[in-house]
């Protein structure tokens, strides 16, 4: 084990443990899974693996797969093992002791955290996650009501200081993806109610540059967008086989304000494409109808840029009325499968 330097083990819990009270003085990368036998969940690690004084002190990497972690596994005792930590994913033990303190006083060199727990777990441990530049948190899904709450852990995940604002936005259920100015933070498994709570916060719209939404309206008009450049606005099928996203523009009766917006992108997410025949229409005239009563643009403030993707654009203009082009300076039509909308608006980290 002294050689080794990264190791991806998939075993029964005590064979994993047997394998890790070794010294393993250069590991830098760990992968655990627990082997399901029989549809069995893995049980837990050996406590001693925790408590007896076991360090990898080069480890930048560590993934440790659901119901390895003792109940009560001690967070600390578990950072204390790799004090150069870089990565961390895990499940948050059930009874474990929540940090008392931001996470990188233990290991100073984390930048990127992935959880998953029950949601009051999660709501604890945000608070010391500030520091990490890169965080996902997802509730434990078969452990809550798919409508329960959780509107505890979307203020906590968005909360940094004032200098890293929010910049750009996938609001969608059931995920939410934030990229901050020196940051980035995503909610998986967010309920819709807190995914509409999000969508009617003055202070979130106040700094966002660019937005895709997947998602319900709320029923209170929008905040003022100030500042936004980009909106993307994906049209999906929900369970109930109804339209969502695009078609609820039409009950919406406000204007909202965006004196900055510059592209307007009308999508259908890649992979409800690729499985289902049906093709998404849009017509000229509600399109017209849209710019001109939602996003006030008019023949003296004209859209530069109205981006048509993996839907098709149909006629329905009438003669004598505004047409698009009288409110848009650039119209493409574009069939992309392989279209990814949030890589679209946030380069990929170098």
């Amino acid at each position: 084990m002294d050689r080794v330097q990264a190791l991806d083990i998939l075993a029964e819990s005590d064979v994993i443990s047997r394998v890790l009270l070794r010294p393993a003085s250069g590991l830098q990368r760990l992968i655990i899974t627990g082997a399901h036998w029989h549809g069995e969940e893995p049980g837990p690690l050996k406590r001693k693996l925790f408590t007896g004084g076991v360090r990898w002190p080069i480890l930048r990497e560590l993934r440790v797969g659901e119901g390895l972690l003792p109940h009560d596994a001690n967070l600390v005792q578990v950072l204390a093992m790799c004090p150069n930590l870089e990565h961390l994913k895990c499940h948050i033990p059930e009874e474990g002791a929540v940090l008392k303190s931001s996470i990188t006083n233990y290991v100073p060199r984390l930048r990127f955290v992935s959880f998953r727990g029950k949601t009051f777990q999660l709501a604890k441990v945000l608070p010391h996650l500030r520091a990490v530049r890169e965080v996902e948190i997802k509730a434990a899904l078969q452990r809550i009501p798919l409508f329960s709450a959780l509107s505890s852990l979307l203020p906590k995940l968005i909360a940094r200081d004032e200098i890293d604002p929010v910049v750009a936005a996938l609001i969608g259920f059931p995920e939410v993806r934030l990229r901050l100015e020196r940051s980035s933070r995503t909610c998986h498994v967010a309920c819709r109610q807190d995914v509409l709570w999000l969508l009617v916060q003055d202070q979130f719209f106040g700094s966002i540059t660019s937005l895709i939404l997947v998602t319900n309206l709320p029923q209170k008009p929008l905040p003022a967008a100030p500042v936004l450049r980009t909106l993307t606005l994906l049209h999906t099928r929900d369970k109930r086989d109804t339209h969502s996203t695009f078609f609820d523009w039409q009950n919406y009766k406000s204007a909202w304000q965006t004196p900055a917006l510059q592209t307007v992108c009308f999508g259908w997410l890649p992979e409800t494409r690729r499985n289902d025949r049906h093709v998404v229409s849009i017509s000229r005239q509600w399109l017209v109808s849209l710019l001109q009563d939602v996003f006030t643009f008019s023949a003296d403030r004209r859209l530069p840029s109205l981006i048509i993707q993996n839907v098709e654009l149909v006629d329905g203009e009438v003669k004598g009325e505004v047409v698009l082009k009288d409110l848009v300076e650039k119209v493409d039509v574009v069939q992309d499968l392989d279209w990814d909308p949030w890589a679209a608006i946030v380069p990929s980290s170098p």
